[in-house]
C-alpha cells in the first residue's frame, strides 16, 4: 500500500500498475458509477420531495404533475 499512498484515485494507481488503457477504463467505470448511484438517490428522493411539495404523484405515470 505504501508506493499507492499519494494517489488521489484508483484510477491512478491502476494506470501506474497496468498503464494508459485500464486507466482509461477505470476512470469511466468510475464515473459511470457516480452517475447510476446519483440517479437512484433522485429516483429514491422524487417522491418524497413531492410530497413535501403537496405535488401528486402518479404512480403508473412518468413524474410529478400538480393536482387539478
Amino acid at each position: 500500500m505504501k508506493p499507492f499512498m499519494h494517489h488521489l484515485s484508483m484510477a491512478e494507481t491502476m494506470g501506474s500498475v497496468y498503464g494508459q488503457a485500464p486507466r482509461v477504463i477505470t476512470a469511466l467505470s468510475s464515473i459511470a458509477a457516480s452517475i447510476a448511484i446519483v440517479a437512484m438517490q433522485i429516483n429514491v428522493v422524487d417522491p418524497e420531495v413531492s410530497f413535501m411539495l403537496f405535488l401528486a404523484y402518479r404512480e403508473k405515470g412518468k413524474g410529478v404533475v400538480k393536482e387539478q
